[in-house]
């Protein structure tokens, strides 16, 4: 037994070695450190993977559990979650992971407050929204406002733990400990849905078990990396989580526009159906900005005349992996929702519609070059541009052609996105 524990380990290392060799011989021709690229991909792969199994089961569990109608409530709700908690200081993620990066961890405990703070205002909006569907006799969202009030101030700024583990280049970390935090918030939640379809219970069960792990998860992150509270350059960092936040708190509430105006001029099972829609090319989405994490940290120690250089081969290799994926799910979406989904196969064709905006994934590149060199006023202009594209569009089309129009404006919007930042990167010196 020992001798075969032996050989293994010799044939693992010869495997390691030759893998080695030729990701530093096609570096060549990709001009990117490969040996970086898939050691901390491989990674932020295995932690990806965990939440779309977690997030794959659940959908599966939404979909065939709750009918349209409560469905259609349960995101609607979480849509008003996120334009509530668009008022907290979203953007101090955004700011604490620009800091992790060029060492100044022991600034998270004091962001951590600072954010807190700033999203008691959130919860007192939520409170008064609480008050007004009681009012009206809606006790469903009345109760589902109160639980969104309690949990805001927590919910938003523990995400702060995923920006050390990426400032830090700690991706096995951060994709390991991916792995309790998915079994408990995703569990609870499936067994919820198997024995209720009361949408405030699984509301609550959604919210209280994200906050309960989160908090473990960032007491874990200050205990493992020895963060201390040091105030110095709090207020600098602040100020730009504050800019950060305005940017950010536009995009949140924006990007619920289409739902909020769908439950509005078709209802919940029309929002069912679009929200099924995005859900498969969201989760690509979300595979390809995989790379976004890996290179954030090698962005922010490079000189912008060095990233105007490189980006546009960056932005091509970029546009070549997302086609690929686009392609792919285009001919696999039938048979993926024939046989996961065929309460919803009125979804498909809009799904396949909505691939195309993966084409549009690398203006990521260029976002993650402007907010790492703290390009705020240029980063005003980019995302204030989209995101007033998509509201005009979304208003325009979606009254007149329901779910077709918020799927056209939404593409639409992706590509205009995609142009005016290439447009603006141009303008950086």
């Amino acid at each position: 037994m020992l001798s075969i524990i032996k050989v293994s380990g010799r044939l693992w290392q010869q495997m390691k070695h030759q893998l080695m060799y030729w990701l530093r011989r096609s570096e060549k021709y990709t001009k990117v450190d490969m040996v970086y690229l898939a050691s901390g991909n491989f990674w932020l792969i295995i932690g990806r993977v965990i939440s779309i199994g977690g997030g794959f089961f659940l959908t599966l569990a939404l979909g065939n559990l709750l009918d349209p109608v409560n469905f259609g409530t349960y995101k609607y709700i979480l849509s008003v979650a996120s334009i509530i908690g668009a008022i907290s200081l979203t953007g101090l993620t955004i700011s604490a992971l620009k800091e992790v990066s060029q060492g100044n961890q022991n600034l998270i405990p004091g962001l951590f407050q600072v954010g807190v703070l700033w999203s008691l205002p959130g919860s007192l909006i939520a409170l008064l929204i609480a008050a007004y569907y009681f009012l009206n006799g809606n006790t469903v969202i009345g109760l589902s406002l109160l639980i969104i009030a309690l949990v805001n101030p927590l919910l938003n700024t523990l995400s702060l733990s995923k920006s050390i583990f990426i400032g830090k280049k700690d991706f096995k970390t951060g994709a390991l400990s991916n792995i309790p935090k998915t079994i408990f918030t995703i569990g609870p939640l499936l067994i919820t849905l198997y024995f209720t379809s009361n949408v405030v219970i699984i509301l609550a069960v959604y919210f209280l078990s994200n906050v309960i792990t989160s908090w473990v998860l960032y007491l874990f992150v200050l205990y493992k990396y020895q963060i201390s509270r040091d105030n110095t350059g709090l207020k600098q960092a602040s100020t730009y989580g504050k800019h950060m936040t305005v940017i950010s708190s536009l995009q949140t509430i924006l990007n619920q526009v289409d739902q909020l105006l769908l439950w509005h001029f078709t209802g919940p099972t029309q929002l069912a159906v679009y929200t099924f829609a995005q859900a498969p090319v969201r989760e690509l989405r979300n595979f390809s900005d995989n790379f976004f994490p890996l290179i954030f940290p090698k962005f922010a120690i490079k000189k912008i005349e060095t990233l105007k250089q490189i980006m546009p081969t960056r932005m091509w290799q970029m546009f070549g992996l997302s086609g690929f994926m686009a392609i792919s799910y285009f001919f696999l979406a039938p048979f993926f929702f024939n046989l996961f989904l065929p309460q919803y196969t009125d979804s498909i064709f809009l799904s396949q519609i909505m691939a195309l905006s993966l084409l549009a994934q690398s203006k990521g590149l260029i976002d993650i070059a402007i907010v790492t060199h703290a390009k705020t006023k240029l980063r005003y202009y980019a995302v204030l541009f989209s995101q007033f594209f998509k509201l005009i569009t979304m208003l325009i089309l979606i009254p007149t052609y329901g779910i077709m129009g918020a799927v056209i404006a939404s593409v639409a919007t992706e590509f205009f996105s995609a142009f005016i930042f290439i447009l603006i990167f141009r303008k950086i010196k």
